[in-house]
């Protein structure tokens, strides 16, 4: 039976989640005090987790995680910054430098105790690369929402020990340890790609065919709007610049005219959806790999 640790943290997430969907909705911004109140509630859950299970050292480790969320939540200081003296900006060059320390300490005498802790500043790390280094010219990550809602979760649940009886789910017919073999952050992650995907095929496939059909490249992602509809939502619309289509904000088109439209959908609506579906299946890619392999080898 889940503790009672487990059922606070995962009350904290889901109300983090739900209430930065509603903000992103109505707003399409959510509160940098949101993520603030989320993510100390976090590293006081840490934290403690970590003074039960490893003493004062351990619990320690809450300074980097919080080093890491501050990059996004507070900003971080360049040099010409410590240049200019502000007290703020060498106090926080001083807060990554004792991190930095903290770690080494750690790696020096790692523990197996101190494993959910350092998976979860790797993951808070990976989602920060993430988020500034593009793949291939593409940022897998767009939004510091996003990043910050997986950072917390990676503190709250950084690994499938810290969440006893779940996944609900496993009667999928592969071997349990594929359903959480990724951390239930990057599982969530992945989960709310794969619904993001299967919403757009589905949803634009079907207003296409309805509408008479669309070009390939707009088959699965957009649909025909009048620039007024679209100026009703939040729309990316496709205008032709320069002999070649480039996505723009509706808002910001004065052209009148029809154009291949894409919504705006906030991800976090996906990632909360995907991280019901991490408590329900764990990883749902991985069944369909399992499956996939069986059906080419079999």
């Amino acid at each position: 039976m889940p503790s009672p640790l487990l059922w606070i943290s995962l009350s904290i997430y889901m109300v983090t989640m739900v209430s930065a969907s509603i903000f992103d909705l109505k707003k399409r911004q959510v509160p940098d005090l949101h993520w603030w109140i989320s993510s100390l509630i976090a590293l006081t859950l840490m934290g403690f987790a970590q003074y039960r299970s490893s003493g004062l050292w351990g619990a320690l480790l809450i300074i980097p995680m919080f080093a890491l969320l501050s990059v996004l939540l507070v900003g971080y200081p360049s040099a010409e910054d410590l240049r200019r003296g502000n007290p703020l900006d060498w106090a926080f060059l001083l807060l990554y430098i004792l991190s930095a320390i903290i770690v080494l300490k750690d790696l020096m005498s790692y523990r197996s105790t101190y494993q959910p802790a350092f998976v979860a500043l790797l993951l808070e790390g990976l989602y920060l690369a993430l988020f500034f280094i593009p793949a291939g010219g593409i940022y897998l990550l767009h939004g510091g929402a996003d990043v910050k809602a997986l950072q917390v979760l990676s503190i709250l649940l950084p690994t499938y020990s810290c969440m006893k009886s779940f996944p609900l789910l496993t009667n999928f017919g592969i071997p349990h340890p594929l359903l959480v073999i990724f951390p239930p952050s990057f599982s969530t992650l992945i989960n709310a790609a794969l619904l993001s995907l299967l919403a757009s095929i589905i949803y634009f496939s079907a207003v296409n065919i309805k509408d008479g059909g669309a070009p390939l490249r707009f088959f699965f992602t957009s649909r025909r709007l009048e620039l007024e509809e679209a100026k009703r939502g939040h729309w990316w619309v496709y205008v032709e610049r320069e002999g070649r289509l480039v996505k723009e904000d509706s808002q910001e088109v004065t052209e009148n005219g029809t154009y291949w439209a894409t919504p705006k959908t906030p991800f976090i609506l996906f990632l909360t959806a995907g991280f019901l579906l991490t408590l329900l299946g764990g990883n749902l890619l991985m069944p369909l790999i399992y499956y996939l392999i069986i059906a080419l080898t079999g």
